[in-house]
């Protein structure tokens, strides 16, 4: 993993920390699984965080792994910073459990700050 990316995830977990609720930028932010078969059986996600605003802005996002009884096993956080306006940033959430048994992934939070 680059400094970068480090420093953006960081910043990401403290800006989270803050949010009450679920965030400002939910609707800022999609995600796609990607298919085991191109991973490795490894499970992950892109996500997409789109800056709607007239200016540059960064985002926290917060994904959660859930088993099929509904509890959180894995929590990943990913961030952007300085995204332009009308830019999209986009980002791997990759979880570190094995692919088995599945595991449901649920936009959490996301903050745009």
């Amino acid at each position: 993993m680059s400094a970068e990316t480090e420093r953006a995830r960081a910043e990401a977990k403290k800006q989270l920390a803050k949010v009450k609720g679920r965030g400002n930028a939910t609707n800022d932010v999609s995600m796609t699984g990607v298919p085991l078969s191109q991973t490795h059986n490894v499970r992950a996600l892109l996500v997409t965080m789109t800056n709607r605003t007239d200016k540059p802005a960064s985002f926290a996002v917060q994904v959660d792994f859930s088993d099929s009884h509904g509890k959180v096993v894995e929590t990943v956080v990913v961030g952007a910073q300085n995204v332009k306006p009308g830019q999209k940033a986009e980002r791997y959430a990759i979880s570190h459990k094995p692919p088995e048994p599945h595991l449901t992934a649920e936009l959490a939070k996301a903050q745009r700050y």
